[in-house]
């Protein structure tokens, strides 16, 4: 099982399981569970992207470290392999995957703030 978040919230869904063209089959809704300070943290970023620059400066507000990766430059293959877009900022905590700027926001600010 693999989690992916979008306008619903984290989704659980089942990789092998895919309905349509590339589209995962969505199970159930489950809810995000509050993370310490030791969470694995990795931005796929793009130095044009304002909604980027957003989530960078939250981190850095929240004084959490994290692993920045160019979506530009190396990490587009890997931006589409995780949410199955070219939309950048991704983030990842751990093995969760997270979309959408002000989404992520929300989610980094009722973890870690």
């Amino acid at each position: 099982m693999a989690l992916l978040a979008g306008c619903l919230g984290i989704i659980r869904y089942d990789p092998a399981v895919l309905t349509g063209v590339g589209v995962p089959h969505i199970g159930r809704k489950t809810l995000a569970q509050p993370q310490t300070q030791e969470a694995r943290i990795k931005l796929y970023t793009g130095d044009y992207c304002p909604y980027c620059r957003r989530v960078k400066k939250e981190l850095g507000r929240l004084n959490l470290p994290y692993e920045e990766v160019y979506a530009d430059a190396d990490g587009r293959e890997e931006v589409i392999r995780l949410s199955g877009q070219r939309a950048i900022p991704i983030l990842t905590i751990d093995d969760e995957v997270l979309v959408d700027s002000s989404y992520i926001i929300r989610e980094l600010r009722s973890r870690f703030g």
